[in-house]
């Protein structure tokens, strides 16, 4: 298996900008960090996009809707002068974070706001294969994000989602190694590199997973660990074919034979990872509710390559 073998041709090589959803609820440290690593890692642009909801705008003007006034107390009608008052100050603020903290970061980035449904907006924005960061437990609740995952995944190049945790941090976890799931079926002493899910979808193997995890851990400057969702014996396998790939830096291999998702939070935790690489197609996310058990405790964002 050669990392940087230049007859191989990965999905996410084909990434032309990271898209990264903003909104004035975030935390603004893992959604960007994460983000401007990936765009710094991959060489493209770093595009914000801010969204006014045109589905709180629908709200304005309804009989019950009201705003408060603190200065002399009691209510009044909510308007739509009001709410676009309100975007604009939010616009301003997460445009000025976007500038603070990707200047001097990324070769590149812009900004622009869009009205719609926040959704929408991002599936509109596919063209060229981008990478799409998203956070879950704010913008949207992790369900809502994970649905938005699954629409997105047949067009994006890659998917960054920050969960709960790691938006509770104060650091989302950034000085810890990168983490890349190599889960790979077991098909004798060579193995196959790939996996199928029980949708028969082939995963992205793990020559592609270790080769992109090695990009963002050099280029957020990180170590590299990879866990084999296998026996030991296989990941010592795996562990001696990467070690001969001069083209992998820094790194170590540990194995977690039971890799069902409810379980794989724990060693994630004791990696403490700044950021988690995997397929969406491994196994760890066929289910869709121990999916989303893994991301309610997930405790880094994780960069999710869809399906081949």
């Amino acid at each position: 298996m050669t990392t940087a073998d230049p007859v191989r041709s990965f999905r996410w090589q084909s990434v032309s900008r990271v898209i990264v959803a903003m909104s004035g609820t975030q935390r603004s440290g893992p959604l960007l960090r994460a983000s401007i690593v990936a765009a710094r890692a991959l060489d493209v642009e770093l595009h914000g996009v801010y969204v006014r909801d045109t589905a709180i705008g629908d709200l304005a003007g309804l009989p019950n809707a009201a705003i408060l006034g603190f200065s002399g107390g009691g209510t009044r009608p909510l308007s739509r002068a009001d709410l676009d008052r309100a975007w604009a100050r939010e616009e301003e603020t997460v445009q000025a974070t976007l500038s603070a903290t990707a200047a001097g970061a990324v070769r590149r980035w812009s900004f622009e706001s869009a009205s719609g449904q926040l959704g929408r907006v991002l599936a509109d924005r596919l063209s060229g294969s981008p990478l799409v960061a998203i956070e879950a437990g704010e913008t949207w609740a992790v369900e809502q994000a994970w649905a938005l995952i699954g629409r997105l995944s047949a067009a994006a190049g890659a998917l960054l989602v920050v969960p709960p945790g790691a938006v509770d941090s104060t650091d989302g976890g950034g000085n810890g190694p990168v983490l890349a799931l190599y889960d790979v079926a077991e098909t004798g002493a060579a193995g196959t590199g790939t996996a199928k899910t029980g949708a028969g979808e082939r995963m992205a193997d793990g020559a592609e997973i270790i080769a992109l995890a090695d990009r963002i851990a050099i280029a957020g400057n990180r170590p590299l660990t990879i866990l084999a969702l296998s026996t030991p014996a296989h990941a010592r396998h795996i562990a001696d074919r990467i070690h001969k790939d001069p083209h992998v830096h820094q790194h170590r291999v540990l194995s977690w034979p039971d890799w069902r998702a409810t379980d794989l939070a724990e060693p994630i935790a004791h990696v403490a990872p700044s950021i988690v690489v995997a397929s969406l197609a491994s196994r760890v996310f066929a289910e869709p509710a121990a999916a989303l058990r893994l991301l309610r405790r997930a405790t880094a964002p994780l960069l999710l390559i869809p399906p081949v």
